[in-house]
């Protein structure tokens, strides 16, 4: 009769009877049957077998030992204890033993030691039916990230439950692979608020928030009751799109069906609030709270301080009950974002003071903030902490450490840095190209894009502008149309920020219509667009294209800035629209509440100078709010010497020696102005003193780009190997000018005796 009750019970996972299991070892006579249900192992009706006597106790030490190493999370250990016992001929250990380690090894992501056990399970037919175990081989192999093993076990699995589709689901999510996870939750014969809930999370933890809002519309529509992790997803979906009306609603429902309390939910509901911008909703929320947690905390924090509410965050973390590193780089961000630094550092300070090492995001904001603050000496010290604690192998950290060595003027530690990243990121990539484009290096920027290129990483849409304002520096036309079609594969010729940086590399290297091209193709326009523009046409001389844009740019509400209003001033001074000149710069403080900088009153003095105005041009410098500097300076001296008056380029001229005592170029002006004049005594003596103090005059320099390929042409170098071809070439080319009737005005070619 024993044994009849017993094979009933044996067709269901030992799970369900351990009460009875220990009855059923204190009731058979034999040691022998007693270590069989203690193992787990179905009996067997042959006695030879039988006389295999396995000591209980034994048995109990491996499963303590196999217990303890899965809570300490040492799997290999684990799984050898398991196999030592197969080795001592205990074969069939119980179900839940195999699901235990199956579990560590998931936790653990020990896929390695999975596979093991799961070998073992294959020696054992009994398994081949257990959904049980079979679920739990999905769970381990979908955690431990090989998703195809998953789906060969799930497609070989001759019996699957709900269980076994959600566990598919979860892991295809975790993978990234949203499209198959949703492909088999269409699939699935029956569904539970598990399954619609893995599939809505996989969707808002993906960023695709609208598909997660759309399921869980279709959820209730099928009469599914969600749950706390359910609502939490939602939330998310909802906070990802910054959709506040329809996060109002999912509330509502939250309210309605009592899961307002859970942690998780309120705590979704927090980012949810903060990130809308409702930041007083947030507050209420986390104030009525029955139960906050270290999250619940670190959401406010973040949540205020992304909405520049800083001091109120500070105090939030003040009052804190328990900091971990994530309050501390809440914190520390929500001042480096909010144009704090110089707290941002101190912060950072006082929470290495406190014994807390700082993680990946707290390492770039801080780096960041020492960026904003020049501060080379401190971002050393930082870089050095990152060292010690190994986080400057962090692809974030790395890229942080080189934009702030890159605006800290140092670019030979941030080539350093990024030599010796092991892994790079398009922000590392477009920080170098934009720190060698600054420096001047336009090749070095040109050669770094190549290289990206090659290491098979996808520019976006900083690194196109990046690399586009380096071929801009070097006049670089035909790399720049090569970019422009890369950018047109890619995808983002639509983005503003590209655009404007295709109108300004044509404009800079001399194809103007091409920059005419892409102006009028874009669908959107912002005043950086309409800038570019004018500044180009400027440029180029087009002077009444250059206004028409800057005036249609007013008439559309766009707010004009410094350097747009250097290019109109530019543009009154190629066609010598003087009076028009003189209203747009007074505009500029009347109407746009724009202070002029020395760059526009140099664009008026060449403009009052060049029509003969040179008293008003005195006039105006003598009026300037602050010290003339050396450019407007050297536009009176330009332009003294176009109109010939000896005096008043005398007085700007000696304000330049004063200003800048080593420039060659006041010295030759000045001799020219004079030699222009006919007074060459006076014009020896001033190349006379300059010798005397030593100032040379740099060499003139003029390159063409060809086919790719840079040729550079420097005042008396003959080493170029085309020169012959070239010194002909300009002999036909001055011969056919001088048929043509061109005479040279050489009045105001700058004469050198050197």
């Amino acid at each position: 009769m024993k044994r009849k009750y017993h094979s009933l019970l044996a067709c269901f996972p030992i799970s369900l009877y351990n009460n009875i299991h220990s009855h059923l070892c204190a009731n058979y006579s034999t040691s022998r049957m007693a270590t069989a249900i203690l193992e787990g192992s179905p009996m067997t009706q042959n006695p030879e077998e039988e006389e295999k006597q396995v000591d209980k106790s034994e048995c109990w030490i491996f499963i303590d030992n196999i217990n303890r190493l899965c809570k300490e999370g040492r799997m290999k250990q684990a799984v050898g204890q398991l196999h030592a016992m197969c080795a001592r001929g205990i074969w069939m250990a119980s179900t839940d033993l195999y699901a235990q380690l199956l579990q560590a090894c998931a936790d653990n992501h020990s896929l390695i030691e999975g596979k093991r056990v799961h070998a073992l399970m294959n020696k054992m037919r009994y398994y081949k039916e257990d959904i049980f175990l079979g679920n739990h081989l999905l769970n381990m192999y979908s955690k431990c990230g090989s998703i195809s093993d998953a789906r060969h076990l799930f497609d070989g699995m001759r019996a699957r439950n709900v269980c076994s589709f959600n566990m598919m689901i979860a892991g295809y999510t975790k993978c990234r692979r949203i499209e198959d996870a949703r492909k088999l939750f269409d699939e699935m014969p029956e569904r539970d608020v598990v399954s619609w809930t893995a599939i809505i999370a996989g969707y808002a933890q993906h960023q695709d928030g609208e598909d997660a809002l759309q399921l869980f519309q279709q959820m209730l529509h099928a009469g599914m009751k969600p749950n706390h992790f359910t609502f939490a997803s939602v939330v998310s979906a909802c906070s990802s799109l910054e959709v506040l009306k329809q996060g109002k609603q999912v509330h509502a429902r939250i309210i309605r069906t009592g899961f307002e309390s859970y942690e998780s939910v309120g705590n979704a509901l927090i980012t949810m609030y903060a990130k809308c911008g409702s930041i007083e909703s947030a507050c209420c929320l986390f104030n009525r709270m029955p139960n906050r947690n270290t999250v619940s905390w670190n959401t406010m924090i973040a949540g205020c301080a992304k909405c520049g509410m800083i001091g109120f965050a500070r105090q939030l973390l003040d009052e804190m009950p328990e900091r971990n590193i994530v309050s501390w780089s809440a914190m520390i961000t929500g001042y480096e974002q909010h144009g704090c630094p110089e707290e941002a550092v101190l912060l950072f300070e006082k929470m290495l003071g406190e014994g807390l090492n700082p993680d990946q995001f707290t390492f770039a904001s801080v780096l960041s903030a020492c960026a904003s603050l020049l501060g080379l000496r401190l971002g050393k010290k930082v870089h050095a902490h990152s060292i010690i604690t190994g986080f400057v192998k962090d692809v974030f950290v790395g890229s942080a450490l080189v934009d702030m060595y890159i605006k800290c003027d140092d670019i030979d530690h941030a080539f350093g840095v990024f030599d010796r990243m092991p892994e790079r990121n398009v922000v590392s990539w477009t920080a170098m190209m934009v720190g060698y484009a600054q420096k001047g290096h336009g090749h070095k920027a040109l050669s770094h894009f190549r290289q990206m290129h090659c290491a098979g990483m996808k520019p976006d849409e900083l690194t196109f502008a990046s690399v586009l304002s380096a071929c801009a520096s070097l006049t670089a036309l035909e790399q720049g149309k090569q970019v422009h079609v890369h950018i047109v594969r890619s995808g983002y010729e639509a983005f503003v920020g590209v655009s404007n940086a295709l109108i300004t590399m044509y404009s800079k290297s001399g194809s103007i219509d091409n920059a005419e091209q892409v102006f009028k193709k874009m669908l959107v326009r912002d005043e950086v667009s309409c800038t570019a523009m004018v500044v180009g046409y400027a440029n180029h001389g087009l002077a009444k294209e250059a206004l028409q844009v800057f005036d249609k740019m007013l008439s559309q509400g766009m707010t004009p800035d410094h350097v747009t209003f250097i290019g109109v001033l530019s543009a009154c001074n190629h066609v010598g629209l003087v009076d028009k000149g003189c209203e747009y710069f007074d505009s500029m403080t009347r109407c746009h509440q724009i202070t002029p900088k020395a760059d526009h009153y140099a664009c008026m003095i060449d403009l009052l100078g060049r029509s003969g105005r040179l008293n008003e041009a005195e006039d105006l410098i003598d009026n300037m709010p602050f010290d003339p500097d050396a450019t407007v300076w050297g536009a009176l001296l330009s332009a003294c010497r176009t109109r010939g008056n000896i005096d008043v380029g005398k007085r700007a001229a000696e304000k330049l020696f004063k200003l800048e005592p080593q420039n060659a170029a006041t010295y030759v002006q000045l001799s020219n102005t004079y030699a222009a004049a006919g007074r060459w005594d006076d014009a020896a003596k001033v190349r006379k003193i300059m010798k005397e103090r030593g100032v040379k005059k740099d060499a003139g320099c003029s390159w063409i780009e060809v086919k790719s390929r840079w040729h550079a042409f420097v005042a008396g170098d003959n080493s170029h190997p085309q020169l012959k071809e070239i010194t002909e070439i300009l002999k036909k080319l001055s011969g056919q000018m001088k048929e043509a009737g061109y005479l040279p005005d050489s009045n105001f070619v700058m004469q050198n005796d050197d």
